[in-house]
């Protein structure tokens, strides 16, 4: 799961929520937080009490990659370098979800993973 760039003032229990969630619901293996501010660290994340944060995920500082100012706290960017890191690590599914944003699955999917596994060629 990539999460881009965070620039609202986010609470670091959605970050612990997402997790949550994703790992339960979907199966997720791990996940990659961008900064584009360099203040999120897994060691801070821990640090506020994020369950799971050392064990599950990466925070990347996109910032420190760009040769120019970026562009939208590049969010572009982070989406890039996640998209093509995932395609190396040969992950066979990719999400890309704002921390200030929801999934709602609907209760007629009681198995989402199902779900998605039946429209991967869609």
């Amino acid at each position: 799961v990539c999460v881009p760039p965070i620039h609202v003032n986010a609470r670091y229990e959605w970050i612990t929520q997402l997790l949550r969630f994703y790992i339960n619901r979907l199966s997720a293996e791990y996940f990659f937080f961008y900064s584009s501010i360099g203040d999120l660290s897994t060691a801070r994340m821990t640090e506020l009490g994020v369950d799971l944060a050392e064990q599950y995920s990466s925070v990347i500082d996109i910032s420190s990659q760009m040769q120019y100012k970026p562009y939208y706290f590049a969010e572009t960017t982070a989406i890039h370098d996640c998209l093509f890191l995932n395609r190396h690590l040969g992950t066979e599914w990719t999400l890309f979800q704002d921390l200030d944003e929801l999934l709602v699955l609907p209760t007629k999917w009681p198995d989402p993973m199902a779900f998605f596994e039946n429209h991967k060629d869609k």
